[in-house]
């Protein structure tokens, strides 16, 4: 119960260090946090390892345990406990709403937990704050493997638990108590566990038992020595799972074919980790444009949100920047900024270094711009853009320090708010598709085969393997084999988009024409949305082009459904529904 309660402690003491210390109305905190996190509770799964670990949940906690088994243990030779826990906390609901809100949970975690520690170790609330508003207001959202975009619940637990850890070794420091020290080493052990690459950052227990007392080697070791001996224990462990479990996972092993291009990758990869880079990089301005189509109605509420985002920044930074607190001097800290930089490069150069990568680069531009190491540094990045802005007190210098930030994570917050709608209406389309597997129609398609390109086409950057929706089916009590491939299917399934929608056509497969085109007499047309009256333009056999108008739909489950039948053949990718 003790451990529990100081944990509370940690989170408690904060906030009334945030709220009175600074006078900030605890209303606008969360108003401003709600605003913030918006974007990303409304995304779905966006990593085909997320939509793994979502599909082996609704298969029961034997596949749950069975894939980690196999993909962790057995594939990448890794300890597979600790990140079951995480990733099952993460996923304890398939519920995309519930899920989405554990997600903002642990990101809200590690900022509150990154603000303490620094506070705890620095005694500058001026830093810690900043700290906290830049990393929250700066996260950027898009399509790569990195927080919060993917894995939150599989690193960002672990690097909370790993914040907890440097928060009870700095207590420990203070106080001597050794009770913190076995707390501290517990959860380090348990991070080292999650992600070897937990490994390297044992140089900030260095960087935080020097600025302890520096003067004398010996007072430093004994202050190590309890986490030296775990980093070692977990070496050892490492090294003899992986002769037991050999690696056949090329991103966990090390490979150089070319110098001059690692080199490139790793100055590429240490400038997208810095906040706000996502604004400047070539291929996510590109995927802001196509990825700008709103409606009315959600460019008012895009507006509404990004307005009460810059007035409530505005008075947030501005509080922060008047903070009349100790002036860091970054002569005196320069080691820990050398540490600190060290430590970017070091974390960087493990991913650059991949064999995956190394073979085939991953990393570029207009490939992957940010992965888990990212995260990571960005962390690293925060504090010493934070330390910097913290050493200047004059009044011109804050000023422009407060436009640059409302300039710039207004335009993150803006740019976030577009990739996230596109998120959205990509993987609710996904969703809906799996809706089609609770229909009353499918039914009658029991025991029978499928061909469908269009179900294999959806996700955007998820990507599904060949059985996802073979699998669907079987999770829906069903035992439809559903193929992209064309082999003797009895039926066909495409779909169409109308609106923010998706519009889903089941057919017959009647004949294929020598070039691989289908025809079919009859399809069921399923819709969320009421079609009455809509057109359906399409060509048939003798290539007349014809239309039918719908009515009569009948409810199925979720949709409305239309059954047509057609006097001869059409030809299946001629369909068209005119909204």
């Amino acid at each position: 119960m003790k451990k529990i309660k100081i944990n509370i402690n940690i989170y408690k003491n904060f906030f009334i260090l945030l709220s009175e210390k600074l006078k900030l109305n605890k209303i606008l905190i969360i108003i401003f946090s709600i605003i913030l996190m918006f974007p990303l509770y409304r995304t779905g799964i966006n990593v085909y390892d997320e939509l793994q670990l979502r599909l082996c949940k609704f298969l029961g906690i034997k596949s749950f345990l069975k894939y980690h088994y196999e993909a962790v243990l057995q594939h990448q030779g890794r300890m597979p406990i600790p990140l079951v826990l995480n990733n099952y906390l993460n996923f304890f609901s398939t519920n995309q709403k519930i899920y989405k809100l554990v997600e903002i949970f642990i990101i809200i975690s590690n900022v509150v937990l990154f603000g303490y520690l620094l506070y705890k170790v620095t005694k500058n609330k001026k830093l810690s704050f900043l700290s906290m508003i830049i990393f929250i207001a700066f996260l950027p959202m898009g399509w790569e493997p990195v927080p919060p975009n993917a894995y939150t619940g599989m690193y960002g637990i672990s690097i909370s638990v790993f914040l907890v850890s440097l928060i009870y070794y700095q207590s420990y420091l203070e106080t001597e108590n050794k009770k913190f020290l076995i707390i501290s080493g517990i959860t380090y052990l348990y991070s080292l566990l999650t992600y070897e690459l937990f490994l390297f950052y044992f140089l900030l227990y260095l960087v935080m038992a020097l600025k302890k007392d520096n003067s004398r080697l010996k007072i430093v070791y004994v202050n190590l020595k309890y986490i030296i001996i775990i980093t070692l224990s977990y070496l050892f462990l490492y090294f003899v799972l992986r002769l037991c479990y050999p690696s056949a996972y090329d991103g966990n092993k090390l490979a150089l074919i070319s110098l001059k291009r690692t080199l490139n990758q790793i100055f590429f990869m240490f400038r997208s980790s810095f906040p706000g880079y996502y604004l400047f990089n070539a291929k996510y301005r590109f995927l802001f444009r196509v990825s700008n189509e709103f409606s009315q109605k959600s460019e008012l509420f895009i507006n509404v949100r990004i307005i009460l985002y810059m007035i409530l920044g505005v008075y947030f930074i501005n509080k922060i920047l008047k903070l009349n607190t100790k002036k860091i001097e970054i002569k005196k800290n320069i080691f820990i900024i050398i540490i600190i930089l060290f430590l970017m490069i070091l974390t960087l150069s493990v991913r650059v270094l991949s064999k995956t990568n190394q073979e085939n680069p991953i990393v570029g531009p207009d490939l992957f711009i940010g992965f888990t190491n990212t995260y990571f540094t960005y962390f690293l990045a925060v504090f010493i853009i934070s330390s910097i802005v913290s050493t200047f007190n004059n009044k011109i210098f804050k000023f422009l320090a407060m436009i640059t930030f409302v300039i710039f994570s207004t335009s993150t917050q803006i740019m976030n708010e577009v990739i996230s709608l596109k998120q959205e209406k990509e993987y609710k389309k996904l969703t809906d598709a799996e809706r089609i597997f609770e229909t009353n129609e499918i039914i009658n398609w029991n025991e029978k085969k499928i061909f469908s390109e269009d179900l294999y086409k959806m996700g955007l950057a998820i990507g599904l393997h060949k059985n996802y929706w073979t699998e669907i089916s079987k999770i829906k009590k069903l035992n439809i084999e559903v193929s992209n491939k064309l082999d003797n299917q009895n039926g066909i399934i495409i779909s169409r988009n109308i609106g923010k929608r998706e519009i889903f056509l089941l057919g017959t497969i009647d004949s294929i024409t020598q070039d691989q085109q289908i025809l079919t007499k009859n399809i069921s047309i399923f819709s969320l949305n009421n079609l009455e009256s809509k057109k359906v333009y399409f060509k048939n056999e003798n290539n007349e082009y014809n239309y039918i108008e719908l009515k009569n739909g009948i409810k199925d489950k979720k949709f409305y459904k239309y059954n047509i039948n057609f006097d001869k053949t059409i030809f299946t990718n001629s369909i068209d529904i005119v909204n």
